[in-house]
C-alpha cells in the first residue's frame, strides 16, 4: 500500500531541459550533432533545453539513446513511501480537478477535497468537505462513514428501517453511521459548515474511480428502489468505473450482452450463482451486493462534544519487545456506542515527551491522522531511512501502519503537557481489540 514519490513531483521543478543541456556540454556535443543522433530538429532541441517545450516520451527516449544513457537517468527516483501528507493551505487552494473528486459532489452545494488520493490501495477515503444549506439529495454507499464537524452546524438525516431520523450536529460533534442507508448531510442555520468525512471501503481497497460514490442518490419524497434496481445500478457503476463494456462483462460471467443490460436496468432478477461470478469479476465481497438494510440498530451513533470529558480513555497495545514502555498519549474512542467494522475513530491527546521514551508501533492496517490543535511530529521509515514530518492544525497524514511509526507532540512551552489534539482513524481488519488492550 505505497504512495509513489513521482506522483508528487512537478515537471518544471525537474529542470530536464537544463540537465540535457549540461549533459550535451559534458559530452562535447553541439546542437547539430545531438539533432543528428536523436532525429530531433535543432530548433526543438533548443526549445527543450531552454524549458520552452515539454518533452514527450519518444523525445526523451531518443535523447537518452543519443547520449548513450538509460531513460531513467533523466527521471527522478520513483521511491515508494508509506505515507501521504496533506497540508491545509495546499488542500484549500487546490482546484477540484480529479474526476473521482468531482463525482464526490453528490449533494448540491457540497465541495469535497481528498486528503489521501495518492495513497494506492487505501481502505479509507478521507475528505475535507464544505456543506451549504439547502440540499434535498440523499445518498448511500457501502460500509460505514465517520463525520467530524469542524465548523458551523450540520443537519444529518438518515432513513432507517424504523423511519426517518434527524440529528443536529455542532462544532466538535461527530457521527458514525451505516452509509448503506439513505442519508443526507447539509449545513444548518443558514451558514456553510465544514467537516472531515472518512468513508470505509470495507474488506477490499478502494479502486481508482467511483466505487462508493456512485452507489446512488435520490431526493426526499422519492420512493426507494427495489433490491434489483439498487444492485443493478451498483453493478453498472462498477463496470463504468473500470471502463468495461456490457459485452466484456457478459463474457466474464457467461451471460449475453442483453442480459447484463437488463440486470443493470433492474428489470431482470439476478441469480445468486451469477452474482457470485460478478463479485469475483469486480473483485468485491459478495456481501457488498447482498447487504441487509433491515438489520437491527443502532444505525448511527452521535458523540457530542459536550460529552467528550466523560469519555473513558483506552490503552494501546504495546509491541511485545517493549510491553512495559510508557504510553504518554491518551486515546478516547469516538464510536464506543456503535458496532463498527474495520474503521475505528479516536481522539488522541498527544503529550510532549522525549523521542527516546516512545515505543515504535507497527501493526496491520492503516491510519488517518488529522491535527485539530497544536503541532504533531510523525516519524516513520521510507526506503530504510527515518523520516520525520511536523503537522500543524488542518494538516493530515495517511500512513501504512505496518511500517514502524510513532507520534509525539511538539511545543516550546516547558509547562505544557498536552501539546496536540488529533483525530486518528484506524482501519484494521483484525478488529479493535487487536489495537487496544481494554
Amino acid at each position: 500500500m505505497p504512495a509513489y514519490a513521482s506522483h508528487s513531483i512537478d515537471y518544471a521543478i525537474q529542470q530536464l531541459g537544463g540537465r540535457i543541456h549540461e549533459e550535451r556540454r559534458r559530452q562535447g556535443l553541439t546542437l547539430q550533432e545531438l539533432a543528428a543522433r536523436s532525429s530531433i530538429s535543432i530548433s526543438r532541441l533548443s526549445q527543450i533545453e531552454n524549458g520552452h517545450h515539454v518533452l514527450d516520451a519518444v523525445q526523451a527516449d531518443a535523447i537518452a539513446e543519443a547520449f548513450g544513457m538509460s531513460l531513467e537517468a533523466f527521471l527522478p527516483a520513483d521511491v515508494t513511501i508509506p505515507y501521504v501528507l496533506s497540508r491545509d493551505s495546499e488542500v484549500r487552494s487546490a482546484p477540484i480537478t480529479d474526476p473521482s473528486v468531482e463525482s464526490a459532489l453528490l449533494q448540491e452545494g457540497e465541495q469535497s477535497w481528498p486528503l489521501a488520493e495518492r495513497f494506492i490501495g487505501r481502505h479509507l477515503e478521507p475528505l475535507l468537505t464544505r456543506l451549504d444549506p439547502g440540499s434535498d439529495r440523499f445518498v448511500y454507499h457501502h460500509e460505514h462513514e465517520f463525520t467530524f464537524v469542524l465548523q458551523g452546524a450540520i443537519e444529518f438525516t438518515i432513513k432507517t428501517p424504523s423511519g426517518v431520523v434527524r440529528e443536529e450536529l455542532h462544532r466538535g460533534d461527530c457521527l458514525h453511521f451505516r452509509s448503506s442507508l439513505p442519508h443526507r448531510l447539509r449545513a444548518h442555520g443558514g451558514e456553510p459548515a465544514e467537516c472531515i468525512q472518512v468513508i470505509s471501503s470495507g474488506a477490499t481497497p478502494l479502486s481508482p474511480g467511483q466505487d462508493w460514490r456512485l452507489a446512488g442518490f435520490f431526493t426526499e419524497g422519492d420512493s426507494e428502489d427495489g433490491r434489483a434496481q439498487v444492485i443493478g445500478r451498483e453493478l453498472g457503476a462498477l463496470r463504468e468505473s473500470r471502463g468495461w463494456t456490457t459485452e466484456q462483462v457478459a463474457r466474464m460471467v457467461g451471460l449475453k450482452d442483453r442480459q447484463i443490460e437488463q440486470i443493470e436496468a433492474g428489470t431482470r432478477r439476478l441469480p445468486l450463482d451469477v452474482m457470485i461470478r460478478l463479485a469475483r469479476a469486480f473483485g468485491k465481497p459478495l456481501r457488498e451486493f447482498l447487504r441487509d438494510t433491515r438489520n437491527a440498530g443502532p444505525h448511527y451513533f452521535v458523540q457530542r462534544s459536550s460529552e467528550m470529558p466523560a469519555l473513558a480513555a483506552r490503552q494501546r497495545r504495546m509491541p511485545t519487545d517493549r510491553a512495559h514502555a510508557p504510553t504518554p498519549n491518551v486515546f478516547y474512542p469516538l464510536a464506543s456506542g456503535f458496532a463498527t467494522r474495520h474503521m475505528y475513530p479516536y481522539l488522541i491527546r498527544v503529550r510532549n515527551v522525549d523521542t527516546e521514551t516512545l515505543a515504535r508501533h507497527e501493526h496491520h492496517g492503516e491510519e488517518f491522522m488529522y491535527v485539530l490543535e497544536g503541532q504533531l511530529e510523525v516519524t516513520t521509515y521510507a526506503e530504510e531511512k527515518k523520516v520525520t514530518e511536523i503537522l500543524r492544525p488542518g494538516d493530515s497524514c495517511y500512513i501504512d501502519a505496518s511500517v514502524p511509526h510513532f507520534v509525539r507532540g511538539v511545543t516550546r512551552s516547558p509547562y505544557s503537557q498536552i501539546s496536540a489534539e488529533v483525530l486518528d482513524v484506524f482501519w484494521c481488519p483484525l478488529g479493535e481489540t487487536y489495537l487496544f488492550a481494554d
